[in-house]
């Protein structure tokens, strides 16, 4: 995490923060975070939370040294460089199996 960042899990449908170990959304703010899409404000109105967090669209878990990992997506966005995303996706996938 960045500093002057926070990161936190919450689960995906009810919003509220999950224990440390169980798989939910991905969610940050801080002064790297955008304000919003410009001119979309419905677009903006989905990608935060009500009290201002930026949904990542990723799914994922901080283990109990505090570490972040990804566990996969929660959108269906597309990537033209998909091929080197899913590469470090397994790296992290299998540098966090082993922590």
């Amino acid at each position: 995490v960045l500093d002057g960042s926070e990161l936190r899990i919450t689960h995906p449908t009810t919003g509220e923060e999950v224990a440390v170990g169980e798989i939910g959304q991905v969610e940050t703010r801080g002064p790297m975070v955008m304000a919003g899409y410009y001119k979309v404000p419905e677009a903006t109105a989905d990608t935060f939370s009500r009290d201002g967090w930026l949904k990542t669209g990723d799914l994922g878990y901080v283990t109990p040294r505090g570490k972040l990992c990804i566990a996969g997506t929660s959108t269906s966005m597309l990537s033209l460089v998909v091929i080197s995303v899913v590469d470090v996706l397994k790296m992290m996938f299998l540098v966090c199996a082993a922590i």
